[in-house]
């Protein structure tokens, strides 16, 4: 069984747009934080750090899908400029 525990969060913390790569350095340290407490029920910490092991995974699968995609249309923009230079 999970119990409730705190979880302070903090509005504007961080000031300047963070990119996810410092948010998730950031959320490791927080987890690491959270994980130290002795009062956390040992449930609790594993569900966190599994939580925050799918989000590293999924973001590295953004990155690819991103690259991919940007690949993918920057052919079609060429294909594309090479179709406009033959029609003149």
């Amino acid at each position: 069984m999970l119990h409730a525990f705190n979880v302070q969060y903090m509005p504007g913390k961080f000031e300047r747009k963070m990119d996810m790569t410092d948010r998730l350095e950031s959320w490791n340290l927080r987890v690491q934080e959270i994980c130290a407490q002795a009062d956390v029920p040992d449930d609790a910490k594993t569900i966190i750090r599994e939580m925050y092991e799918e989000i590293s995974k999924l973001d590295k699968q953004n990155h690819s899908l991103r690259r991919n995609a940007l690949r993918a249309s920057s052919k079609d923009r060429m294909s594309s400029k090479l179709k406009d230079a033959l029609m003149e």
